[in-house]
């Protein structure tokens, strides 16, 4: 009788852990939900959402069995809280209208996967459609601005150049830079002792881009546009460089740019040999746009760079008055990371690259990265222009550090001016100062 009293006590102290940790699930579910409401509730104010069912009889080709979705990520669990994390699959875009003679084309960013490890285990990327408008939605109600967010996002701000422009905002939840067109089955290499059944990842970004752009060719008379900026920032800034092409075979009038934000391409070589342009076209089934590549696949370059070097030059020659630019910081601690996670075999180690927000890579790995991307950004073509911020901040789009940025006497919002303004293209420009973590 003595045993049974404590084994019963031990009973009902576990059931109620358990039940306490229901309930905080529960609580943090409510919360999460309520947080979802305000700043939807908020970004409505300003954009208008749209979905597949504003663009009637969507499909899309080559494959009309793929229809615009995230990633339909499995469940992932906190193994430190025990909490869960589902994701929505649905997508949609957003859009601000304002003066129909001026467009910008935002594609937002949120990392990417392309292993068992960095799609299930240890996410490196957006899997929902809320991680990827959660800016917009601090932006929206105002509550961005204590921190510093808001940038070239935020069209309340008087300072900002494209306050008035019509604005189309591109969310990202499938691991694939917003181009892949392939869902495609991960089988469980890590962990061989009791793997996890294989989980088909939805990489769908070029059809939920597709369904964006025949919105945008219906409802935004492509006559009236004279100025046409497509940017993006981190994978977006590789999505909106894809996206270019497109956009202009489209918006044929005017003058184009391009500013890509944290996304030069510089990237490790894996311990199979495999350039990130083989990964990009493996897992993801990138297809370059035919109008400036033809037929040529994306794994036939060896180098991002290279990619970025032939759209460059094809609109230098086909569209001369168009231009094009990328910013980073020399240090960027997120692009050293994901250098850090591709490069050799440490993609099998996700324990090892942690998390993004606590990410502290090795001292010789920022400075690998940063010698690496000194020669990325250069493409040396007369319609290109880079601009090297200093220290170690991932992107500046949806940061106010655009109006405070300055390196190399440049400051950052009067590149941008030039950019989009004057008759030529900006000088390229590098921080002299630029902080070195090491």
């Amino acid at each position: 009788m003595k045993r049974i009293i404590p084994v019963l006590t031990c009973a009902l102290l576990a059931f109620a852990l358990l039940s306490c940790s229901a309930q905080e699930q529960d609580r943090q579910n409510k919360q999460a939900d309520l947080k979802v409401q305000m700043y939807m509730r908020s970004i409505l104010k300003t954009w208008e959402m749209k979905t597949v069912a504003d663009v009637p009889g969507y499909t899309f080709a080559p494959d009309p069995s793929l229809t615009p979705s995230c990633s339909n990520c499995p469940p992932k669990v906190d193994p430190a809280t025990g909490a869960v994390t589902t994701y929505n699959p649905d997508f949609a875009f957003f859009v601000k209208k304002g003066d129909p003679t001026k467009l910008l084309v935002f594609f937002m960013g949120g990392g990417a996967c392309w292993d068992i490890t960095n799609c299930v285990y240890n996410h490196t990327y957006s899997e929902s459609l809320f991680e990827s408008v959660e800016l917009l939605g601090l932006v929206s109600s105002g509550l961005g601005a204590q921190q510093g967010i808001g940038g070239f996002l935020d069209t309340h701000n008087q300072d900002n150049p494209f306050k008035d422009w019509t604005i189309v905002y591109v969310p990202y939840c499938t691991g694939d830079l917003n181009a892949g067109q392939e869902d495609h089955v991960y089988t469980d290499t890590y962990n061989t002792a009791d793997p996890i059944a294989n989980v088909t990842i939805r990489h769908r970004g070029a059809v939920n881009r597709d369904l964006v752009l025949k919105w945008m060719e219906a409802n935004i008379p492509p006559a009236g546009v004279a100025q046409l900026f497509v940017t993006g920032l981190s994978a977006g800034s590789y999505a909106s460089l894809l996206a270019f092409p497109y956009l202009r075979d489209i918006y044929t009038g005017g003058t184009a740019y391009y500013l890509g934000d944290a996304g030069v391409g510089y990237a490790g070589i894996d311990s199979g040999g495999n350039h990130f342009t083989d990964i990009a076209k493996d897992r993801w089934n990138v297809q370059l746009p035919a109008a400036v590549f033809g037929t040529t696949d994306i794994s036939t370059f060896d180098e991002y760079k290279d990619v970025v070097h032939e759209g460059v030059d094809y609109y230098r020659t086909n569209k001369p008055g168009d231009r094009f630019a990328q910013y980073t910081t020399k240090y960027d601690k997120t692009q050293t990371w994901f250098y850090n996670i591709q490069v050799g075999d440490h993609i099998e180690y996700p324990d090892f690259w942690g998390s993004e927000s606590g990410a502290n890579p090795d001292l010789w790995v920022y400075k690998a990265w940063s010698d690496g991307m000194l020669d990325a950004i250069d493409i040396g073509l007369s319609n290109y222009a880079y601009y090297i911020g200093a220290g170690t901040d991932h992107t500046i789009i949806f940061s106010d550090k655009v109006y405070t940025e300055t390196s190399g006497s440049t400051s950052f919002l009067g590149w941008v001016d030039s950019l989009i303004n004057d008759v030529g293209i900006p000088a390229s420009t590098a921080c002299t100062v630029c902080n070195a973590p090491f």
